[in-house]
């Protein structure tokens, strides 16, 4: 009886857990309540480990510029870019929205692989650009606020750009918050806002 009594507690506990960590507000939630009042519609840039994770709307400009990059680096593979839908372009972002740009992850092994070692290049699954994982390539675009998911994880990684470029981010910039997880059942994770310092 004592045991099956126990169980019936643990379930329940895990049970309310589980219902509290739904209901809390979402990490996109309490970043964009941070962020908000540090940046400008239109004006100030920002640049995230994902466009989502700031839960505020994005420019039309973001997209027209992730495709400059994709023809960018299509002449650079040699790679057919395949026709893009003209509605991307078409729709009108939002009042007041930002321009928040997403860090360009590679995945799927291609990180740790050297160019010269490249065998084949898809469309939109580009090797790591080095370029991208160096603060001062953002800043020159005037990239000032850095909002990062996971941040320990990426500053130890094993792939050295990644660790690098949030070192930097961490070393360079000014910590505004630490938004701690309310839901790790539901994948989120801390995440970090900053801010580059002033000279």
């Amino acid at each position: 009886v004592f045991i099956w009594l126990a169980l019936v507690i643990l379930f329940g506990l895990g049970t309310a857990d589980v219902a509290r960590q739904a209901l809390a507000a979402p990490m996109s939630q309490r970043v964009a309540e941070v962020v908000k009042p540090l940046a400008i519609p239109g004006q100030t840039k920002i640049l995230a480990s994902s466009q989502a994770l700031v839960g505020l709307p994005v420019e039309a400009e973001v997209v027209r510029d992730s495709q400059l990059r994709n023809e960018r680096l299509a002449r650079k593979y040699h790679v057919s870019l395949p026709p893009l839908a003209a509605e991307r372009f078409a729709a009108d972002a939002p009042a007041n929205s930002y321009y928040i740009q997403a860090i360009p992850w590679t995945l799927g092994g291609m990180e740790k692989l050297d160019e010269k070692d490249l065998k084949m290049v898809k469309p939109f699954a580009w090797p790591l650009q080095s370029e991208e994982f160096d603060l001062d390539y953002w800043i020159k675009q005037g990239f000032t606020i850095f909002v990062i998911s996971n941040e320990e994880f990426f500053i130890h990684s094993d792939v050295p750009a990644y660790a690098q470029l949030h070192r930097q981010i961490r070393d360079r910039c000014e910590l505004v918050e630490l938004v701690e997880t309310h839901k790790p059942l539901f994948l989120e994770s801390d995440t970090s806002i900053y801010r580059l310092k002033s000279k």
